[in-house]
């Protein structure tokens, strides 16, 4: 009897040692798939924000480009005024610098 409680016992140990090392297994596979589930999911993050960042990217170089036109054509309107307003008003302007000069130098 004593022996067959020992066999029993050495069993019930067996069978502990075995639960517990299916447990351990089941720990180590359920740690390796969140694992794996936190790298794909780093890496699906980490795609969706270069393409937005690409995105975003274009959108500013494209504002930009439309920013720049809009200076050139600022720029040219305001030449265009520059020699308009000297084209037309030459005289005036060679008749004051005249009256200026004469007015400090004398005739």
């Amino acid at each position: 009897m004593a022996n067959a409680t020992l066999a029993m016992m050495q069993e019930i140990e067996m069978e502990a040692q075995a639960v517990l090392e299916s447990y351990d297994q089941e720990i180590a596979d359920l740690r390796k798939a969140s694992e794996e589930d936190l790298a794909a999911l780093a890496l699906q993050y980490d795609q969706d924000t270069q393409a937005e960042v690409s995105q975003l990217k274009n959108l500013a170089e494209k504002e930009i480009d439309k920013l720049r036109q809009e200076i050139q054509g600022t720029i040219a309107q305001n030449e265009a005024a520059v020699r308009e307003a000297l084209t037309d008003k030459k005289d005036q302007l060679v008749q004051a610098i005249v009256d200026r000069v004469v007015a400090s130098y004398g005739h």
